[in-house]
This record gives C-alpha cells, sequence and structure tokens, in this order.
C-alpha cells in the first residue's frame, strides 16, 4: 500500500536564515550563536555543540509512532467498551500526531538548521497562528521563498527532493500531502485535543443531530462536552455543548499518514543540515484514491455546537 524513493538533491533550495555568529574571540573556548525565528519572535541561542545535537535530533525522529498507535489500537474482537477506549486512544493519538506534524513542519519551514531550538521554544497558539496564516496567504517569514504561503508550496518545499519517473504520480503524491495538511489543520484548530488531554472532560460516542427537517448521522464514535462562553467579559457564562463525531477508521489512516509525512520532512531536514544519511520519501502508492477514501470515512457531520437545551441532540 505504501512505497518508499530515496531523495534525489541535486539542487539545494535557497535558505536565507539561522545566523551563525562565532563567538571565540568574545570568550573562552568555541561558542557560536544561533538565530533563530518561532512565528514572529525572534529568539538566540548560544551553543558549542548546537549543530551536533540538532542533527541528532533530526537523524532519531521516532517517524513510525504515530503508526505504531494506529496498529495495536485495532478494534476488531474487542468488547463494546473496550472499542470506544481504544478509539479514544486513537483520538488522543491523532492529536498528538496532529501538534508533532505541524510543529516540524512549521519548524522546516522557519528554523530548519535549529529545530531542537524552535520546538523547545514554540506555544500551540504559534502552531495555530501559522496555520491560520496559511489558510489566508498572509505572510510568514520562513527561510524560504515562500510568499504567499499556502499548503501547496509547503508540500512542494517538503518533497522538493521526491523525483519518480512518472510526472503524475509525482504531482498527485504532493497533492495528496498538501490537501490532507489542509484537511488535519480544521481538526487542529477545532480544540477537542484539551477536552480529552485535561482532566478527560468528555462523553464518548458519537451524536445524531436533527435540524429542521435534516438529520445528520454521527455514528457510533465521538465525543461531546460541556463548555462555557463567557459574557460581555463578565464573570457571567453561558453553558453549552459540543459535539464531534468521528471514524476510527479514519484516524487510523491519518495516523499512519502523519507517520508517513513526518518521514518525509526528516528526509528534507537531513539533507538542509548536510547528514550523511539516505533521504528517504514514504507515500501511498495510489495517491489520489487514498485522499478520496480518507475523505468518505469522515462523517456527514464532523462537529456542532450546540445550546445546552437543545431539544433535538439524541
Amino acid at each position: 500500500m505504501y512505497a518508499t524513493n530515496v531523495g534525489l538533491f541535486n539542487i539545494i533550495p535557497p535558505i536565507n536564515c539561522g545566523i551563525i555568529t562565532d563567538m571565540s574571540k568574545q570568550n573562552e573556548g568555541k561558542v557560536a550563536v544561533h538565530e533563530l525565528i518561532v512565528q514572529e519572535r525572534s529568539f538566540k541561542i548560544i551553543s558549542n555543540e548546537f549543530k551536533i545535537l540538532n542533527s541528532t535530533f533530526i537523524n532519531k525522529m521516532p517517524v513510525n509512532y504515530f503508526r505504531f498507535i494506529a496498529e495495536t489500537n485495532n478494534l476488531q474482537d474487542m468488547s463494546q467498551d473496550d472499542k470506544h477506549n481504544a478509539a479514544i486512544a486513537l483520538r488522543m493519538g491523532y492529536f498528538h500526531g496532529l501538534e508533532t506534524l505541524f510543529s516540524v513542519l512549521f519548524a522546516a519551514l522557519q528554523a530548519p538548521k535549529a529545530v531542537i531550538g524552535w520546538l523547545d521554544l514554540y506555544k500551540n497558539q504559534d502552531i495555530k497562528e501559522i496555520i491560520n496564516k496559511i489558510r489566508t496567504g498572509e505572510r510568514i517569514t520562513t527561510c524560504f521563498p515562500f510568499a504567499p504561503p499556502s499548503w501547496k508550496k509547503s508540500s512542494d518545499l517538503i518533497h522538493f527532493g521526491l523525483h519518480l519517473d512518472d510526472e503524475k504520480l509525482n504531482y498527485e503524491i504532493k497533492e495528496l500531502f498538501a490537501n490532507t495538511w489542509a484537511l488535519f489543520a480544521d481538526d487542529f484548530i477545532a480544540g477537542e485535543y484539551n477536552k480529552i488531554k485535561h482532566g478527560f472532560r468528555i462523553i464518548p460516542g458519537g451524536r445524531n443531530i436533527k435540524l429542521g427537517d435534516k438529520e445528520f448521522i454521527g455514528g457510533e464514535f465521538g465525543t461531546s462536552w460541556f463548555s462555557l462562553t463567557r459574557i460581555n467579559r463578565t464573570d457571567n457564562y453561558f453553558l453549552g455543548q459540543a459535539v464531534h463525531n468521528w471514524n476510527p477508521d479514519y484516524l487510523t489512516r491519518a495516523l499512519k499518514l502523519i507517520s508517513l509525512s513526518l518521514q518525509n520532512i526528516k528526509a528534507f531536514l537531513l539533507h538542509v543540515n548536510n547528514i550523511d544519511k539516505p533521504k528517504i520519501y514514504q507515500f501511498p502508492l495510489n495517491p489520489s484514491l487514498f485522499y478520496e477514501e480518507l475523505i468518505d470515512m469522515r462523517p456527514e457531520l464532523v462537529r456542532a455546537n450546540l445550546s445546552l437545551g437543545y431539544k433535538n441532540l439524541k
């Protein structure tokens, strides 16, 4: 179902960031200052072994972890309770995977030679703001020509070294990752992750919702939770309810694609950092079909925000 290709980097993408200043004259020993951008904030990191540590991290990235999570939470032959527990484990793995994917991707765009610094300095809000900028085409500070930003340009850059004899397949692979990253971004922004991670503030199970004569079928799996909305900057809140429906088969496939994405970002970073290791790209054999099947696995109604008193909630 999946294929691999050794990246061929004949031309190095122009890099315009990551200034390294030798401070050995001002300090005893060889000390360098590494400058980087996280979102639009500037930082400097002082270290005499930064390059080695950064290269070690990239080389050892556990890119297959999320594939492992997908394969070890197989719902077949489980009791009903265990199925829901495994489904929530997949959901948690999915959101963990999304944060990992976007943080490593954005580190590759903004600080490819200082990935460990970017990952230690970013905040979740940084990821959300960069996602929103890519959605709207607003300028982002990156190390590569990237204006206006888009998921397609992100995928084209990461898969810079992918050169297949089949030009159509080459194009479809880049399109697959661009389209799925855009799809994943919508789920990451939705905010369900913290409800599960902090205090397990969810009710398991999917929901059907009827709006007028239209009934949306949510399916067996999902989560709902109670949420407070502040009223006019006072200490008063409105109590509401949010519903997210999801399909474990979608999560399983998405987790595998997250692992493939991380592998390809790793291949790109190995090249940019001149690390002498094979630059391996991985991708589905039929990218277009893979994406169509992924979309078909999403419930008709993915998410809804409801008043607590809404009577059509089943």
